[in-house]
């Protein structure tokens, strides 16, 4: 009877289920393990154990079957083991017929992040179900080669069931008595058999009605079949030969037919045990209970609040008394509640099926249970909690405040759950001991908490068409989020369903267009999901502050507040919170997992959750995960929360979940943390948790990751899976700079009108694949990357949209990417730019003229592909010719000495300001030069004059970051220099591009750029007489260096035209000559004195060469790299002009009537 059962997890509820591996039962454990373990500790193989493949399987006992209706994995927590698994599979055997191992499932199809399958708990649907009898997980390809953790936990769901619907077995006598024996004999097998038929199974399906007081006295009814006994003996009663148990206490049965039983409970004397119902018919055997533990089948002992008799000496509670539930009681709420002070649950307060209010100013339940409904059964009446007091005269208790509703255990405070400060480690955490367990159960009528349009309304319209249909109360308020930057969303009132819930008519027009489309291009392999939301803010049951907290006074933005401290167990799902959280009270917010872990995760993991609920008008958040791991926030909705709306605080939370969550319109925050004030719709501190199909509207910021000291900065995994920022300021914001330890890869994000569509101040170790930027002002915005050349591409497979419509000719969208303005590492490995007509899509490297990387771009509609600012804009290196047409081609901004005829081109329409250097065969390189550490300090802030062969101009002092010039240059010219300023320089610094980037590969999957001899020659022209200059590398030479000489090869010459009207020796004439040399020698220095200053001193000029050699083919014999000779560090060299020769400067003659006395040299 399979519909009559719920899943079950079939390894645990399975008797005698044999464990193993393909090693048979030597590794029963580690198998037992992967299948009944909680998640939080890793299931890997004995050290030393390793294996090309490898598979965990549990096998039913032979008489056992099951139907298998789906398969759940937990992957490992680390990004490569999870990797190592990605192709795992699920199979199923049976033991008779045909025995083969059957796929019913693979981890391919999880939905992927990135190159691994998705966080978490992986459910996959087996329909129709499938019978089996033994089932394992098989690990592929090679993931049992190594040491490590292989999963977190696997289950098999479905009904177990006997092979047949009848069997037998023979009936064996044993320990046979005889009278005159003096002791018992052995066994006698018998003739007869015992058979076990479904047809005369007892079924019980239900019982009416299904709660009654603890005194006992409740008369039942069971409903069924097969309830009458079979071959009873003529005078044995009804109560012998039908027994009834509920809970573990006997009911009397009075009267039994076929289809009903009716029995008397009995006192509940021993306290309140767990739900069970039990029945046994004679001559039938047990019943078959539907609905194991359902509210149908199972009897509730409990007393009703209206019942006087419930009470201590029979008085009810009026309007400021505290009420004490204690342990062992159960108490119906089943009428409104006088204005309580403190109610305090150490037992179980549950609400009944009727509408309700409840007023107190504390609510603390300890160790107890608070029900609204049940997940099984909802609550489908109206029920709402108001929160009372105020912020000056209502006295916070210690750890939970006031004005609560909270929930934590009995006993583990004291020297227990508090004080544990381990944290996960990757072991099991060994739970703190309580004495008993807190549960808050709120579980509200089910429905769609937030959908979205498939149709566009415009101003004006009334009738939204939603993609879901909904069962929305007519009267409830609802949202539309906003479609433009600068819009807000739109509330009103459900005024009629139409089309089976498909159409909601509201009660007023709406002012302002929202979108109901996915936006297509053919160059795009999947739509875009542009698609306004609407969301219901109102829910049948209803968390609220009082009234007062609207008004200005000693309530004011003084709200209610849930949570569950130290440990407990928090339901609440379908709940309206409003009025809630405290302003400016820290750790008062509207709901809130406080430190739950490591002690007591076992109240958390596959228990707790917020989900389908809906936060509007709070005045502290929405939802708070703190210190607590395996939390689940699913479907909510947040609508002007004070604050972030879901909020991770400290950092050391692991594998929070939030998922399909919306977050709108977060107000700025005053009396929190400094950014509150620019409140965001998801806030981090740090790479922590896993964020999936979440959409922020009308955000300040969508999401912000703040990174915090402590464990939030050694957090090293965020799940980022197809979010969407709609309509806000930034879509993603990280400030401080923070890069993750280990690589991070989000897939899917949507940035639409959103101000900036990511912003990072600084990071690193991220991969953003399928990353959309529809219509934002700047897609993408940083300031620094720290990656190197071999990180992963920052960017992947990415969509610029400049115009969503293309009939407009214009962009929207005024940038497409900012890459870092000093990092020579960004790289963007596919890249797609629609509809920005005469806009510039790229732009970056504006400090420090750094080299970016590109591959695989894409243009429609684009003919303003890149913007170059003079003096102070970066390079483009196209990899592949998709960004200038030449393979290996360069864009920097347009000097006239860079506008060499035979490989620049400049005045195109597709680079602003730009110039594209290249050659079909790719040879061309564009590199910066950085002259720098110049001296004296008159020199700051003067242009650099530069002259070659294809014309003459200057670079702009840079004051920050180099303190400096940086010069784009064309490898393999030659490049004349000077200082605008009658100083000349007594030290200067030349660096030549990025080693990296000259001496090995690099590029990704499709292009791979390989290194190359290049260098320049460069002309440093002086106008004060030096004798020679010192090198940090190179030598000193007697001609003029080529680019074939080594790195920093160098001599000097001065004019000859200018030493012509000096009456010079045959020996001095021959360094001033032109020519060049290694010095100029100390008796030219003296002959040049000797004219002067009626003669004006000869200029000169210093000319050196930067060339680099490259060795090796690629191959694993030779790789690439440095030929011998060449710098070990920087590609750099440095100069200081010397006038003394290199021997040193001669020693004057003593002064006149000193002659025999030491003077200085």
């Amino acid at each position: 009877y399979p519909a009559a059962n719920p899943r079950t997890d079939l390894a645990t509820a399975a008797a005698g289920a044999r464990f193993y591996t393909e090693r048979g039962e030597a590794e029963a454990s580690v198998a037992r393990l992967a299948f009944t373990s909680q998640v939080d500790q890793g299931v890997s193989l004995a050290s030393g154990a390793q294996r090309s493949g490898c598979w965990f399987a549990f096998q039913l006992p032979s008489h056992k079957r099951a139907l298998v209706t789906s398969v759940e994995f937990f992957p490992p927590t680390n990004p490569g083991r999870r990797q190592r698994v990605e192709e795992s599979v699920f199979e199923v055997q049976n033991l008779t017929g045909d025995t083969t191992w059957m796929t019913i499932a693979s981890l391919k199809d999880a939905v992927l992040t990135g190159a691994s399958i998705a966080q978490g708990w992986n459910t996959f649907e087996v329909s129709p179900p499938i019978s089996a009898q033994a089932f394992r997980v098989r690990i592929l390809p090679d993931g049992c080669q190594h040491h490590g953790e292989l999963m977190r936990g696997v289950r098999f769901n479905g009904v177990l069931l006997d092979t047949t619907e009848s069997a037998s077995c023979a009936i064996e006598l044993r320990r046979v008595y005889h009278p005159l024996s003096s002791a018992p004999g052995g066994f006698v097998e018998t003739p007869a058999t015992l058979s076990h038929e479904a047809s005369r199974t007892p079924i019980l399906t239900k019982l009416t009605p299904n709660q009654g007081t603890a005194r006992g006295g409740t008369e039942v009814l069971l409903h069924g079949s097969g309830l009458q006994p079979l071959g009873v003996e003529e005078g044995t009663s009804v109560a012998e030969s039908v027994q009834v148990f509920f809970n573990g206490y006997p009911c009397t049965v009075l009267e039994a037919n076929e289809t009903q039983a009716l029995c008397v409970t009995s006192e509940r004397d021993s306290g309140i045990t767990a739900p069970s119902t039990s029945v046994w018919v004679a001559g039938r055997g047990r019943a078959l209970v539907a609905g194991e533990n359902s509210e149908a089948t199972t009897f509730q002992y409990i007393d009703k609040w209206s019942n006087i008799y419930s009470w201590l000496d029979s008085e009810p509670p009026v309007d400021g008394d505290s009420v004490i539930v204690p342990q062992g009681q159960s108490i119906l709420l089943d009428q409104d509640s006088p204005l309580l002070f403190f109610v305090l649950i150490q037992g179980l307060l549950q609400f009944d099926r009727k509408d309700l209010n409840f007023d107190a100013t504390y609510i603390w339940i300890s160790g107890g249970h608070l029900s609204v409904g049940s997940e099984e059964v909802p609550f489908l009446h109206r029920a709402t909690i108001t929160l009372h007091g105020d912020r000056w005269w209502t006295i916070e208790l210690p750890f939970i405040g006031c004005k609560n509703l909270v929930v934590t255990n009995a006993g583990g405070l004291h020297g227990g759950c508090h004080t544990l400060n381990l944290r996960h480690s990757g072991e099991a955490a060994t739970p703190c001991y309580v004495r008993s367990v807190g549960k808050l159960d709120l579980h509200g009528r089910p429905g769609i908490s937030w959908t979205r349009l498939v149709q566009t309304v415009e101003a004006g319209d009334t009738m939204l068409h939603l993609e879901e249909a909904v069962d929305w109360p007519i009267g409830a308020m609802i949202l539309v989020t906003p479609s433009w930057r600068g819009h807000q969303e739109e509330v009103r009132k459900v005024q009629a369903l139409h089309e089976g819930g498909f159409v909601v008519e509201i009660d007023k027009p709406l002012l302002r267009q929202h979108l109901g489309d996915w936006w297509h291009h053919e160059a795009v392999h999947s739509p875009t999901d542009l698609r306004a939301a609407v969301a219901l803010l109102n829910k049948n049951v209803l968390i609220q502050g009082d009234e007062s907290s609207l008004r200005p006074g000693n309530s004011f933005q003084f709200g209610a507040h849930m949570a569950t401290f130290f440990g407990g167990e928090m339901r609440v799902e379908n709940v309206e919170l409003t009025r809630t959280g405290q302003a400016a009270n820290f750790g008062r917010y509207s709901s809130h997992w406080h430190n739950l872990s490591p002690g007591r995760t076992v109240d958390v993991m596959d228990k707790a959750y917020l989900r389908n609920n809906s936060y509007h008008d709070t005045f502290q958040r929405a939802v708070v995960v703190h210190g607590t791991d395996h939390c689940v926030v699913r479907d909510n909705v947040a609508h002007k929360t004070k604050g972030h709306s879901y909020f991770t605080e400290s950092g050391d939370e692991h594998y929070a979940l939030f998922e399909h969550n919306l977050a709108v319109a977060p107000q700025p925050h005053p009396l929190l943390l400094d950014d509150d004030m620019d409140a965001a719709g998801f806030w981090l501190p740090g790479f922590t948790g896993w964020h999936r199909n979440n959409l922020a509207a009308n955000c300040i910021r969508g999401w912000r990751v703040r990174t915090i000291s402590g464990p939030a900065s050694r957090q090293t995994d965020l799940t980022f899976f197809n979010n969407s920022a709609h309509a806000c300021g930034f879509g993603w914001h990280l400030k401080p700079p923070h890069a993750p330890p280990t690589l991070n890869t989000f897939t899917n994000f949507t940035a639409f009108r959103c101000s900036t569509g990511m912003f990072y101040y600084g990071t690193g170790n991220i991969m953003h694949e399928d990353h959309r930027f529809i219509e934002c002002g700047t897609g993408h915005f940083m300031n620094h990357l720290s990656n190197n050349l071999w990180t992963a591409p920052f960017f992947t497979d990415m969509v610029m949209v400049g115009n969503i419509n293309p009939n407009e000719g214009f962009s929207r969208s005024w940038l497409g990417i900012r890459t870092p303005m000093d990092s020579d590492y960004f790289f963007t490995s596919g890249m797609i730019s629609i509809n920005y007509f005469n806009t510039a899509v790229l732009y970056g490297c504006f400090k420090t003229a750094c080299t970016m990387r590109f591959e695989r771009a894409q243009w429609f509609n684009t003919t303003r592909r890149t913007r170059s600012d003079m003096y102070k804009s970066g390079i483009y290196w196209d990899l592949d010719g998709t960004l200038t047409g030449y393979r290996n081609g360069f864009v920097s901004w347009d000097e006239p000495f860079n506008r060499f005829p035979d490989v620049c081109q400049w005045e195109t329409p597709e680079h602003a300001n730009g110039i594209v250097c290249g050659l079909d065969n790719g040879t061309v390189r564009v590199r910066r030069l950085q002259v720098f550490g110049v001296e004296p300090w008159q020199t700051d802030g003067k242009n650099m004059n530069i002259y070659t062969s294809a014309g003459k101009g200057y670079i702009k002092f840079d004051w920050v970051p180099l303190y400096g010039w940086p010069i784009p240059v064309v490898a393999g010219k030659v490049y004349d220099m000077k200082i605008n300023d009658p100083n000349d320089f007594q030290k200067m610094t030349l660096n030549y591009a990025v080693r990296s980037h000259v001496f090995n590969e690099h590029g990704w999957h499709y292009t791979r750029a390989t290194p190359q001899n290049e260098g320049i020659k460069l002309h440093l022209n002086y106008t004060s007489w030096r004798n020679h200059f010192a090198s940090s590398v190179g030598n000193r030479l007697h001609r003029e260096p080529e680019i074939d000489d080594a790195f920093g090869a160098h001599a000097l010459k001065l004019w000859a035209d200018q030493c012509e009207p000096y009456n010079l020796t045959n020996s001095s004439r021959q360094k001033c000559n032109g020519e060049y040399t290694n010095e100029t020698g100390w008796d030219l220095k003296k002959e040049l004195e000797e004219h002067l200053p009626r003669l004006p001193e000869p200029d000169g000029r210093l000319t050196t060469v930067l060339p680099v050699r490259v060795v090796g083919d690629g191959s694993e014999a030779s790789p690439w790299g440095p030929a011998p000779g060449m710098p070990s560090g920087n590609l750099q060299q440095i100069f200081t002009p010397r006038e003394c020769p290199l021997g040193g400067c001669p020693t004057p003659a003593p002064p006149e009537g000193r002659e025999g006395y030491d003077v200085f040299r």
